[in-house]
């Protein structure tokens, strides 16, 4: 599985807010703004692209012994696998590798605010960070965690999830 465009991949739980955050956007954002939920679930393959992507060997490395060093090699062999990805060193788009994600659990989606049927992926102007802004407040009110307020250096404006923290926190080698 790639990233999924599909609800059934999500958790009923999130299947079911994602349609109650796009019903408060709408009734919230001015008109002509609507909302593309555009990934649920996600496999550790797929995770470990992203993760992959625009980072240095020496970070990746880091993140492979991490796992191995908590039991988790079988995730350490799954970044190995995918190999070098396009893009040059800089932004990364996600700090989760994989097993890290609650997209790889059905706890999470990706979701982006449009204008006009055209995608609005900035912030800079302000009417692009109203519209994220509303997505967020919409997320928080159906009682998701929305990335987009988090830390500069986290900050995803696209991620909501279920839940909290690394979902593989207290997970033992022996459980996995």
């Amino acid at each position: 599985m790639l990233n999924s465009r599909d609800p059934g991949t999500a958790l009923p739980e999130v299947a079911e807010a994602d349609v109650r955050v796009e019903d408060q956007f709408n009734s919230r954002s001015p008109i002509g703004a609507t909302l593309l939920i555009y990934c649920y679930g996600r496999s550790c393959h797929e995770q470990a692209r992203i993760y992959r992507r625009n980072r240095t060997y020496v970070s990746i490395s880091k993140k492979m012994m991490q796992l191995k060093s908590n039991g988790l090699r079988f995730l350490a062999d799954v970044i190995e696998a995918v190999g070098p990805q396009p893009g040059a060193s800089g932004r990364t788009l996600t700090g989760a590798g994989p097993g890290e994600s609650y997209h790889n659990y059905g706890l999470a989606f990706d979701a982006a605010p449009m204008m006009g049927g055209k995608i609005v992926w900035g912030t800079k102007q302000a009417e692009d960070l109203a519209l994220w802004l509303e997505y967020g407040e919409a997320v928080k009110q159906v009682g998701l965690v929305w990335a987009g307020g988090w830390s500069p250096k986290k900050r995803e404006y696209p991620h909501a999830k279920l839940g909290s923290g690394n979902p593989l926190a207290g997970l033992s080698a022996a459980e996995a």
